[in-house]
C-alpha cells in the first residue's frame, strides 16, 4: 500500500502543502531531515510490523520445512534496516530530546524493544549451531545493550506527568520484562533492571488500562519467579 507520510509539524501548523515521500521509500530517502518525531514513529512502528510478521511467517514455515535461506534473509533485513533507523535516530536527535518530546521518547522505546523481539525470534527459533554462533552471539549482544537503553528511557518515563506518556508505552515495556525476567537467574543486575521495568509499569497502571493488562499478564505468567 502506498501512504504518503505525514508533513512536518511546522508545515501543518501553517497550513504550507508538502509533498511527502511514500512509508515504503522511508528508509532508502536520501533526505531524512524532514522527518518530525511523529514521522519517525510511523517508521519505526512500520519495522516493528514487519518482524511480528516475520515471526508469524517463520513458524509457518517451520512447520513443513527446516529453516530456510529466505528466513535467515528476510531476519536478517529487518535487524539491518532496525540498526540504520536506530543510528540515524541517535545522530539526528540528541539524548536530551527524549526528555522533551514523549513521543520521540516512545518511538525510542519501540526501536530497542524490536531488537529485543528480533532476538527472540531468532532464539525460539533457530538452533544454534557452529555456523551460526557468531550471529547468534552477536544479536544476543545487541539485545543485552537494547535492555540496558531501555532501562535508561523507563527512567526517562519516570521523570514525566502519567498523562504525558504515550499510552501504548506498557507495550515495550511489557517485552522488556518478558526479556530481562529471562535472565534474572543469571545475574542480580538483570532483576535490578526488571524491577525498574515492573515499577514503570504499576506507576502507569493507575491511569492507563493496557499497564494494568500488560502487569497482570506478566504477573500470571511468572507467579512462581516473583514469589
Amino acid at each position: 500500500v502506498m501512504v504518503r507520510l505525514p508533513a512536518p509539524e511546522v508545515a501543518f501548523q501553517s497550513g504550507r502543502p508538502v509533498l511527502m515521500g511514500f512509508l515504503i521509500e522511508s528508509t532508502t530517502a536520501d533526505d531524512q531531515s524532514s522527518m518530525s518525531p511523529f514521522t519517525e514513529c510511523i517508521v519505526l512502528a512500520n519495522i516493528s510490523g514487519r518482524a511480528l510478521s516475520h515471526r508469524h511467517q517463520s513458524l509457518v514455515e517451520n512447520l513443513y520445512i527446516n529453516m530456510s535461506q529466505n528466513t535467515w534473509d528476510r531476519h536478517k533485513w529487518i535487524g539491518d534496516e532496525l540498526t540504520e533507523r536506530i543510528a540515524l535516530l541517535s545522530v539526528k536527535y540528541a539524548p536530551a530530546s527524549e526528555q522533551m518530546d514523549p513521543l520521540l521518547l516512545f518511538t525510542s522505546m519501540v526501536a530497542q524493544t524490536t531488537v529485543l523481539y528480533l532476538y527472540k525470534i531468532m532464539n525460539s527459533m533457530i538452533p544454534v549451531t557452529a555456523e551460526n554462533q557468531a550471529t547468534v552471539s552477536e544479536y544476543q549482544r545487541c539485545s543485552l545493550v537494547a535492555a540496558g537503553e531501555m532501562v535508561t528511557l523507563t527512567k526517562t518515563v519516570m521523570q514525566l506527568n502519567c498523562f504525558k506518556v504515550h499510552p501504548f508505552t506498557p507495550i515495550p515495556l511489557s517485552l522488556c520484562a518478558e526479556f530481562l525476567n529471562s535472565y534474572r537467574n543469571l545475574d542480580d543486575s538483570f532483576a535490578s533492571q526488571l524491577e525498574h521495568i515492573l515499577k514503570a509499569l504499576r506507576s502507569l497502571k493507575r491511569v492507563n488500562n493496557l499497564a494494568q493488562a500488560c502487569l497482570h499478564s506478566f504477573e500470571l505468567d511468572n507467579v512462581d519467579s516473583l514469589l
